[in-house]
């Protein structure tokens, strides 16, 4: 899923800290990004709540650093 892998590149996270994040392996992390295997709905859901949560805090983190320019 090229998407999952899109959103964790948005979080500025590596595939290590994505999968401990959402309890899985990092090997089948890549494999998911690679498009080798799927996530059943769960897994990928809890994936991209975690990174959608890093992407917010990230953006919230850009605007109070451009706010203050």
């Amino acid at each position: 899923m090229q998407d999952l892998k899109a959103l964790r590149q948005l979080a500025g996270w590596k595939q290590v800290r994505t999968a401990a994040r959402s309890d899985l392996n990092r090997a089948k992390l890549s494999m998911v990004e690679c498009g080798e295997i799927s996530l059943n709905p769960e897994a990928e859901s809890a994936v991209r709540i975690v990174l959608l949560a890093a992407i917010r805090k990230r953006d919230a983190q850009i605007q109070g650093v451009l706010t203050s320019v």
